[in-house]
Order: C-alpha cells, then sequence, then structure tokens
C-alpha cells in the first residue's frame, strides 16, 4: 500500500482509451528490462513484544525522524511524516505500522541485494537505539487485533471504515500481515498477457516456498500461509486470482475494463482523501461523483485507484507479484530471482509458459484454494505438489544461468535459489519449522524469547 503523493495534473480523463497509454508506458526494450523488491515487516517494541505506536517517544514517528539525520528525505501528510525516499528507496507504513521498504528498478539480483542491505544497515541500528525489533512473518504472531495502533494517513482510516462491507478478513489484512513483493517489466501488450497469465496461475505455486504465517495470537493455525488465506475474505471486487486473464481477449483494455467497476474508495483533493464509494472510475469519468460533481478524473487519479486494488498479481506499468509472505532476507532475494529467472529468459519463458498453459481452471482455483491450508504438502494429480515446484524452480535456475550475470566470485543469479532447493530438499517451510518449535516450548517466556530471536539482524 504504497504512500500516494498528489501531482499537478495536465489533463482530464474522460474517455477510457485515454487510459491505455499509462500502460502502454510502461512497455521496456529487453536490455532494460528490471526488477524491484518491496519488503514489508513488523515493528514490535523488544522488551513487552507489542506493536509500535507512532507517535510515542520511541514511536514509528521518531524513528523516521531519525532516519531525516542521515540523509532521508521525509514525505507528509498534513504534518505527520509518514514516509521516506532516498535515492529511489521509498519507506512507508502500513496501517498497523508495518514498515514497507520499495527498491528502485534494478537490472539484477546482486545490485537489489546490495541497495536492500544498505537500507537495512541503517534502519537496524535505528530501530535497535530505541529498543525496537523488526521482524519478517507472513501475519503477526503475537498481538490482538484490538492491541494493534493505526497510522495517521487518512486513506488508511477510510478504509478501515470500508472493509468490514467487503470481506470478514478485511481489516487483519490491513494491520496484520506482511509481505515480500516483485516488480517486473514488460515488453509488449502481448509479453504482459503471457505473464500475467503465468504469475497468476504461479502465484499459490510459489507462495508455498515462503509459507510463514501459522501463528496468530500465540496459537498454532491450521495454515501453510494464513496470510493468503485473509487475503481471499477480504474484498471480492478488488482481489483475487483475475480469471479474465486467461480468456483470448486480455489485454490493457480489458484490464481498463475490470478497474473502471471497480468502487472507488476515494479520490484526492487539495491535500484530502474525499470518500467515493460505491461510485466507480467508470462514473468519475463521466463526471457524474456525487462527492465531486461535474469534475473528471486525471491521471493521478487513475494511478491513486489502480492502488486501491490487489489483485494476486497487479498491473500498473509493470506487473507486481503479490503472493509471498514475509520471512527471512535470503528468501526476499530468493523471491526475486526465482521471477526474473521465469520471465527474463527467452527459453525459460516458452516452457513455463506450457506448464501454465496445462492447468486448467478447475486446478489454478483448486491450487488458490488449497496451498495456504497445505502449502509444499499439497497434493496435486496425485502426486505431492513439490515435484512441480522442482519444475518451476529447475527452469528459473536455469534460465538464471543463461543470464549469466555474475559477481567478482564467479556466481550467478541462481545462487540467491539455495534456500528454495532447501525447502523442497528437506520437505519442510518455514511454517512447518515454526509450528515444530512452537510446541516444545513449554513457556511464554521461551516462546517469547523465540520470537525475539527472529528478527533482523545485521549480521546479513
Amino acid at each position: 500500500m504504497s504512500s500516494f503523493r498528489e501531482t499537478s495534473p495536465l489533463l482530464f480523463l474522460t474517455r477510457p482509451s485515454e487510459l491505455k497509454d499509462y500502460f502502454e508506458k510502461g512497455k521496456k526494450t529487453l536490455s532494460s528490462l528490471r526488477v524491484g523488491l518491496e519488503h514489508e515487516k513488523f515493528v514490535f517494541e523488544a522488551n513487552s513484544l507489542q506493536r509500535v505506536p507512532y507517535g510515542t517517544e520511541n514511536g514509528l514517528s521518531a524513528l523516521f525522524k531519525d532516519f531525516l539525520t542521515v540523509g532521508w528525505e521525509g514525505i507528509y501528510e498534513n504534518t505527520a511524516l509518514i514516509g521516506l525516499k532516498k535515492e529511489g528507496v521509498l519507506l512507508t507504513l502500513e496501517p498497523g505500522g508495518q514498515l514497507e521498504f520499495s527498491s528502485s528498478p534494478h537490472s539484477n539480483v546482486f545490485a537489489l541485494k546490495e541497495e536492500h542491505q544498505r537500507y537495512l544497515l541503517t534502519v537496524l541500528p535505528l530501530a535497535s537505539q530505541k529498543n525496537l525489533l523488526l521482524l519478517g512473518l507472513g501475519f503477526d504472531p503475537l498481538s490482538n487485533f484490538e492491541d494493534i495502533p493505526w497510522m495517521p494517513k487518512e486513506r488508511y482510516l477510510l478504509m478501515r471504515d470500508y472493509m468490514p462491507q467487503k470481506g470478514s478478513l478485511g481489516l487483519d489484512m490491513m494491520t496484520r500481515t506482511a509481505s515480500f513483493q516483485v516488480s517486473l517489466d514488460y515488453t509488449s501488450e502481448q509479453d504482459m498477457c503471457e505473464k500475467f497469465r503465468i504469475g497468476l496461475a504461479l502465484q499459490p505455486l510459489i507462495s508455498t516456498f515462503f509459507a510463514s504465517s501459522v501463528l496468530r495470537e500465540r496459537q498454532i493455525l491450521p495454515f501453510q500461509s494464513y496470510r493468503s488465506y485473509v487475503w481471499q475474505h477480504t474484498d471480492d471486487a478488488r482481489t483475487g486470482g483475475l480469471e479474465f486473464v486467461f480468456d483470448d481477449r486480455m489485454g490493457f483494455e480489458r484490464y481498463i475494463e475490470y478497474l473502471l467497476d471497480i468502487p472507488l474508495y476515494f479520490i484526492y483533493r487539495n491535500g484530502k482523501y474525499i470518500p467515493a464509494a460505491p461510485q466507480t472510475f467508470r462514473d468519475f469519468m463521466r463526471g457524474n461523483l456525487k462527492s465531486l460533481p461535474g469534475k473528471f478524473p486525471t491521471i493521478t487519479d487513475w494511478e491513486l485507484h489502480i492502488s486501491t486494488v490487489f489483485p494476486d498479481v497487479r498491473l500498473k506499468t509493470y506487473l507486481e507479484m503479490r503472493g509471498a509472505d514475509s520471512g527471512p532476507l535470503e528468501f526476499g532475494y530468493a523471491l526475486a530471482a526465482l521471477w526474473a529467472g521465469l520471465f527474463y529468459d527467452p527459453q525459460s519463458l516458452t516452457q513455463i509458459k506450457d506448464i501454465v498453459g496445462a492447468l486448467s481452471q478447475e486446478e489454478r482455483s483448486f491450487l488458490r484454494k488449497e496451498t495456504p491450508k497445505t502449502g509444499i504438502h499439497t497434493q496435486f494429480r496425485g502426486k505431492p505438489l513439490k515435484y512441480l515446484l522442482a519444475t518451476c524452480l529447475e527452469i528459473s535456475q536455469e534460465g538464471l544461468k543463461r543470464r549469466n550475470i555474475c559477481i567478482s566470485n564467479g556466481k550467478d543469479e541462481s545462487c540467491f535459489l539455495e534456500p528454495l532447493f532447501q525447502v523442497l530438499d528437506r520437505n519442510e517451510s518455514l511454517s512447518d519449522s515454526i509450528s515444530k518449535k512452537w510446541k516444545t516450548f513449554s513457556s511464554q517466556e521461551k516462546k517469547n524469547n523465540y520470537i525475539r530471536s527472529l528478527k533482523y539482524s545485521t549480521k546479513i
């Protein structure tokens, strides 16, 4: 949920055809394909293991102010410091105070990792000075919903009121989930369609590698990725697997039609968010918004609307792969490498396209429903899913080897896939490991210390 900043509009939009240019401008040449990473994590007070509020002495506002002293530029909503930026990197606050790092785009995963670690070497010491710890899991393992502080961002407060009308777990999604997301480029409308379909079909499979959300309120859940389950009970109109993407008529215009009929959360004018639900962007383009009668949207309004739609794969001027739980740092780099190996090598792209093409709509639906519960242990086509996962992983590995982007020690990007091979070799996900250890702890203090042991550290 990246922070939105208003820009000066140059023209008003009145025809759906005008929206196509936004996506057309996202096309990249083969030589300019890039990969980006978003990394969300929870912030806890180290002693109490309570989620950290915004405005206290050692809260998130104070943490962000410390960034200003080391060269970061602040992003404000009214007078509240709600984001930071530096050299193409963006740091923002999710509704419950989760920290979201958004990288700049990179030509390879080595450069992406280097940028991410520079950020970690800033944020982790600053957090430690305030006795805060940063934790990467797909779902908050400890906190009750009622105990989680809300961030002072107006859009979140409007979403908080709207979410319960549309799904039973929308507020949990906002405050108690965290993810890794990877952004990837497309070269043409056809290339976008192929990658969109592959991304949607594989999202339930790929998510099993990263499943880490097995705890809620200190209890073990019957899920591998409870976060994935939460997303399936948030808001059907703006989430999901988007079956229309697999239709022959899929393209920029078809995706625009989908977006036009999704209810607006709000519009942004003169520094204020104005509620607009249940009207749609199509209503806005006709000048029929009750909250802004006779007015028409700009491209800035379109970008804001796109940012409030959350399918498993999201199209902007690039494609976002949104299916992975947050977790250990090496898993974030593995996610970026996995998708780069599948998408940025022509032979791998063809191979994975054939695999996805062989999945029926019923199979895609089954995997999306089943994998949050059973993860890598899912039975698919009469055998363990891990055999299909291994095939996908090997295709990516070979693609990365053919990309042949190496560093001084001779390693190519396929080295980042090692954590995923280990998941398959051990037949054990992060959720398996967490639940196994959780069952051995006889006291609350031992459980607390285990959670503390999962924090991110500067030993990277």
